[in-house]
């Protein structure tokens, strides 16, 4: 990415997830090439923002990955994976990426091994109320998908 490697995380004939260089502008262009010994690919531009924040999803059905502060699934008898509804005021725990920087910040091919707080939090609203947000963070440098 911009002449610079990525970290590939996973691998498919239709798909590479990969970690970003941390270095990369947070606004604007940025070129990608796909290089496998003797073989590489044409280069592509790709468009650099700051946030792209999305859920992570349990299913192709669009569920939003959630779990109770236990850890079981939000969901119904019927979702996949089956869970049970959250209730009003309850704790929930919401899974996703591309919230933004961190605190402290990733390196470059390094996993991270300690919680990191983001610099600023989002706004979360169920039904146009917004929710309490308790912590917000990475455990570990998440995966982005670059298909």
């Amino acid at each position: 990415m911009n002449g610079e490697p990525a970290y590939i995380c996973y691998i498919s004939p239709v798909q590479i997830n990969l970690l970003t260089p941390t270095d990369l502008p947070t606004v604007g262009r940025v070129t990608v090439q796909v290089s496998n010994g003797t073989l590489t690919s044409s280069v592509v531009n790709a468009t650099v923002q700051a946030t792209a924040p999305a859920f992570f999803l349990f299913d192709a059905a669009g569920h939003v990955a959630a779990t109770h502060a236990d850890n079981t699934p939000i969901g119904t008898a019927t979702s996949t994976p089956v869970g049970t509804p959250a209730k009003p005021g309850e704790l929930i725990i919401l899974y996703g990426t591309g919230f933004g920087p961190t605190i402290p910040p990733t390196v470059n091919g390094r996993l991270q091994t300690v919680a990191a707080l983001l610099t600023s939090y989002l706004v979360i609203q169920f039904n146009n109320t917004s929710g309490t947000i308790v912590w917000g963070g990475s455990r570990r440098r998440a995966c982005i998908n670059s298909t």
